[in-house]
């Protein structure tokens, strides 16, 4: 099955809240909360999966990208693309692409 920390992300409800403190985004999700750290690596374990993920963050204009790698040898990308309207998050790890689409309540 899936993990249920995935089948919560995958809620179309979600509600997320972005904050910048800062070099550092905080992605918080009510159940999680993930941090991104800017012009720095840093190191996390994924929690679905045994390994450790190394990544580095960095803000172009309105877009932030997280350049991540495994310790088993997977790597990809985490895209944030902000508007006023939200933000649209690209999910590639290899070859498989993913987006989810947030819009601002606020």
């Amino acid at each position: 099955g899936v993990p249920a920390h995935a089948d919560k992300l995958s809620d179309p409800g979600l509600e997320v809240n972005v904050t910048l403190d800062g070099n550092v985004y905080i992605f918080d999700y009510g159940f999680t909360r993930f941090r991104v750290m800017l012009d720095e690596e840093w190191t996390e374990p994924l929690i679905a999966y045994p390994v450790t993920l190394t990544n580095t963050g960095k803000l172009d204009g309105n877009t932030l990208t997280v350049t991540t790698t495994a310790d088993d040898g997977r790597y990809g990308t985490r895209v944030y693309d902000f508007t006023p309207k939200g933000f649209v998050q690209t999910l590639t790890v290899m070859n498989v692409t993913a987006k989810r689409h947030f819009a601002r309540v606020n």
